[in-house]
């Protein structure tokens, strides 16, 4: 797995590999270029401008493949908010 897939996150998708995960993919360039690279079987769910990123669902294979992309910055889970 590449450095910029978080390394828990890694290893749940290897355990899990045709579950659906959802996760945080920021661009390593630019936004546009990310969502080119993006396969098919990615579903985008949201798009975050601001901060170069999109919200994804997938497969964990396809998620662990997009982590090789030289359009990919960082892959992270999408957690739950806790409040103070």
């Amino acid at each position: 797995m590449s450095v910029r897939l978080e390394p828990a996150f890694a290893d749940e998708l290897a355990r899990k590999p045709r579950d659906t995960h959802e996760a945080i993919i920021t661009a390593a360039q630019g936004l546009e270029e990310l969502l080119t690279a993006m396969p098919v079987e990615i579903t985008v769910q949201y798009t975050y401008r601001l901060i170069g990123g999109v919200a994804v669902r997938a497969s964990g294979e396809a998620i662990a493949r997009l982590a090789d992309s030289p359009a990919v910055k960082s892959i992270e889970r999408v957690g739950g908010v806790q409040s103070c």
